[in-house]
């Protein structure tokens, strides 16, 4: 009887000694907590998508604003070369896919 007092008394006095584990909270994520906080941000990575601005005639050739950026047939974007450019849309290739990106309306025009 006297060693279990003696033990528990000197586990009561040992910093950081109980009788359960005692975890750090801050290192886990909250088994409740449904919101989008739960992903490290620093892994996932999006692609913004690129916006097609406008199409210019330029001395007879077209120029596209992509993003704000003027673009010629040939230039390459993120890994896409610009392919065609139309009054419409520009066709973008990649090695895996092939897509056209279409001009925005004019948001006062709506």
């Amino acid at each position: 009887m006297k060693k279990t007092i003696l033990g528990l008394l000197l586990l009561s006095l040992l910093s950081g000694a109980g009788f359960g584990t005692e975890l750090e909270m801050s290192k886990f994520r909250n088994p409740f907590d449904f919101g989008g906080g739960s992903v490290d941000q620093g892994t996932v990575k999006r692609k913004s998508a690129s916006r097609l601005g406008m199409v210019v005639n330029m001395g007879g050739n077209l120029v596209a604003y992509i993003d704000s950026v003027p673009h010629r047939v040939g230039d390459v974007i993120d890994g896409a070369r610009v392919t065609d450019i139309t009054l419409k849309y520009v066709v973008l290739v990649s090695p895996k896919k092939t897509w056209r990106i279409y001009v925005e309306p004019n948001k006062e025009e709506e």
